[in-house]
């Protein structure tokens, strides 16, 4: 509920898009009367709410997973194509206390020493900002700002459930012995608050859209050595993962041939024209989302790319429109070419908002891009 809180704070600052409400009954207890109750709450958000319902107990047994395992399966996969159909990502209500549960779950399945690097707080593909608050931090903001109902899930009982066992004894001996959960995940995720900053008054969380790399660098490359460091370098500044081998080494192949190219892996595009630069846009940027129109009284603005346009009396906006044509200088020219001219990748061309006065394009606006 923190979340949907926070989300909604951001949509209505005019900073994102309306975020997608997302709930899965998993139809392993009789409790139809709550879940009615939370199918009515999300249909009373003013998001896009989305309400599934999967009978996890058959499905675990028909491909052997623990009902537990079954249900995340099923979480993630929903998600994961919710996140990729609106160009966004995954936000998940993960806290401290969760790390370490997940922490001995991972141990008890065999995990080593990569097991306490578990749920970090960004992936590039899932966010857990609830990761920098403590508990009480959490509490207080619930209990000052939130006025949702919290539906409790009653199989949090049953201890039937690994992760249920962990929490009613190894969690519940480390808080009477009063560890410190939010000290420890951070001893095990420090590069999380060197990259993501969230602490502090003067804090800024500065996510690059995408990266520009020149011809230039990009000619001197002669090596695959010389681009995976040249990649590592960027995916890192983009907070994404190094490119997987067979990705790399597919890139640096259409690198070497000098011709144009769109190449897509998990977390990213790579997008580059014959002379022109080379993009590196992640699968979540704003450059991707559609322009988005707000009304402030008589004003009406269009918001891309995190960047504001207010739009003058008679002036009307839309996507560019195939063969349509922009008078620049004095000349008559074909606005899909004059994007092309300006190396801008094709995955973006279309999502450049096109201001029209008279049903005639007077104006590409390309500072909400550059």
């Amino acid at each position: 509920m923190l979340l949907l809180d926070f989300y909604s704070f951001l949509h209505n600052r005019g900073l994102i898009p309306g975020p997608v409400v997302f709930h899965l009954s998993h139809n392993i207890r009789s409790n139809q009367l709550e879940e009615n109750q939370i199918h009515e709450f999300m249909l009373s958000l003013n998001y896009k709410s989305i309400f599934e319902s999967k009978n996890i107990p058959n499905l675990s047994k028909r491909i052997s997973k623990s009902l537990e395992e079954t249900g995340r399966i099923k979480r993630y996969h929903s998600l994961t194509k919710i996140a990729k159909k609106n160009l966004g990502y995954i936000v998940t209500g993960h806290h401290t206390k969760d790390y370490l549960e997940s922490v001995f779950i991972h141990w008890i399945r065999g995990g080593g020493k990569k097991s306490l690097e578990t749920l970090p707080v960004w992936n590039g593909s899932i966010m857990r900002p609830l990761l920098f608050l403590q508990d009480e931090e959490l509490q207080f903001l619930y209990n000052t700002f939130s006025d949702k109902k919290i539906w409790e899930d009653e199989s949090n009982q049953n201890i039937s459930f690994l992760r249920n066992r962990i929490r009613k004894t190894a969690i519940e001996f480390f808080e009477k012995e009063k560890l410190n959960f939010y000290k420890l995940y951070h001893y095990f995720h420090d590069q999380s608050l060197e990259e993501i900053e969230l602490r502090g008054e003067d804090s800024e969380i500065n996510f690059p859209g995408y990266l520009i790399i020149p011809a230039s660098t990009v000619n001197q490359i002669k090596t695959i050595i010389e681009w995976k460091s040249l990649m590592d370098l960027h995916t890192r500044m983009l907070r994404l993962h190094p490119i997987k081998k067979g990705s790399l080494e597919e890139s640096y192949r259409m690198i070497r041939s000098g011709r144009s190219f769109e190449f897509k892996t998990k977390e990213i595009f790579l997008s580059k024209q014959t002379k022109g630069p080379l993009y590196l846009i992640p699968h979540n940027s704003a450059v991707l989302l559609k322009t988005r129109e707000i009304h402030e009284g008589n004003a009406t603005k269009i918001q891309w790319n995190g960047k504001t346009y207010q739009l003058k009396e008679s002036e009307s906006w839309g996507e560019i429109s195939p063969g349509e044509k922009i008078i620049i200088n004095g000349i008559n020219q074909e606005i899909s070419e004059i994007l092309r001219m300006n190396y801008i990748p094709p995955i973006i061309r279309k999502n450049i908002p096109i201001i029209r006065k008279n049903k005639k394009a007077i104006k590409i606006l390309l500072e909400l891009f550059q």
